[in-house]
């Protein structure tokens, strides 16, 4: 009975981590901090030098938001970067041709 209650435990603490990182806002910190680290790539400067993408990076709340929700550690693999960059273009073309 015993191991139930620690499979049980385990269980519910794998299920808790799941539903802080989905169900968690991104703050203002977040998203300072993951344009900074993101300002190191490419795709990202050039992102920075249109200035209507640059002014909706800075001041959009759900560009900011999606930019926020980014998970920093995974931002050197390619194919996590790739992802981040064609979310990214997404919510800013979405947010542009709505201009």
């Amino acid at each position: 009975m015993g191991m139930f209650f620690e499979l049980f435990g385990a269980f519910f603490d794998v299920i808790e981590i799941f539903f802080y990182y989905v169900l968690k806002k991104p703050d203002e910190e977040d998203m300072s901090k993951n344009i900074r680290m993101l300002k190191k790539y490419g795709w990202f400067q050039e992102l920075l030098q249109d200035g209507r993408a640059r002014e909706l990076i800075i001041h959009d709340w759900q560009v900011r938001q999606v930019i926020g929700k980014m998970n920093h550690k995974k931002f050197d693999r390619p194919f996590y970067q790739y992802r981040y960059e064609q979310k990214l273009r997404k919510i800013l073309i979405k947010k542009l041709d709505s201009e």
